[in-house]
């Protein structure tokens, strides 16, 4: 089950009027943790939409560029959304950063 979820993390598709095609389904499944006040990954996904961050120093999991810019469009799109309540696209956006990169940027 939490491979499928981690699957479909990055497979939606940019809609006409912003967002995932599949935000509410991953808002959804998102697990809980993400949707904690405290959590790391939640809370830098919150400052990536309050500033400016520099993507170059990120530490990331997979070395194909393709799948990095295919998972940088999905975290800015689903960030951009008003589909969701701002807990899930936080939530969602923090889960997304955790299986992106192997910690959180300073």
């Amino acid at each position: 089950m939490e491979k499928q979820r981690v699957s479909s993390l990055f497979s939606g598709h940019s809609q006409v009027f912003g967002g995932l095609s599949n935000e509410c389904q991953l808002a959804r499944v998102c697990p809980p943790q993400f949707k904690e006040s405290d959590n790391a990954w939640s809370i830098y996904a919150e400052t990536i939409c309050s500033k400016k961050v520099d993507i170059t120093k990120w530490k990331w999991k997979s070395l194909k560029r393709i799948e990095k810019i295919s998972q940088v469009l999905c975290l800015y799109t689903i960030l951009g959304t008003h589909g969701l309540m701002n807990q899930d696209t936080v939530a969602v956006a923090g889960w997304m950063l955790s299986e992106m990169l192997l910690e959180i940027p300073q």
